[in-house]
């Protein structure tokens, strides 16, 4: 009988700035459990409840940081960021309210984005 396939989550910090030109992406933690990047969550909260330091967030853990694309993505609504806005991924460049992952999306070169009432922000990703 083959072994079944275990799922694991990373924990993904996504920092903004004024000084920053795209939010930056930072992997805290990975092969985790879902309930323990559960807990990465709700420590984080409690350690940081205005988010000041960073969206945190829980993601299949793909193994290495570009084999799978995100199924979501999180921009921040204000600076403090208690309620980000949740983007899907883009069907189309020219499409509104989502985010384009170049690194998966189209022909896997170019420039991420995401893009909310026709405004366009750069996304960098980075370790």
């Amino acid at each position: 009988m083959a072994d079944p396939i275990t799922t694991t989550f990373v924990f993904l910090l996504t920092v903004w700035g004024a000084d920053l030109p795209a939010p930056d992406v930072y992997v805290e933690d990975s092969a985790l459990t879902i309930s323990d990047c559960g807990d990465r969550m709700e420590a984080y909260n409690k350690a940081d409840p205005t988010w000041s330091r960073g969206v945190p967030s829980c993601e299949i853990d793909a193994g290495t940081w570009d084999v799978e694309p995100f199924d979501s993505f999180a921009v921040c609504a204000t600076d403090a960021c208690p309620n980000p806005v949740i983007l899907e991924p883009c069907p189309t460049e020219d499409s509104d309210n989502c985010f384009w992952d170049a690194r998966h999306m189209g022909n896997g070169i170019g420039e991420s984005f995401y893009v909310i009432n026709g405004v366009v922000t750069s996304i960098n990703w980075s370790k």
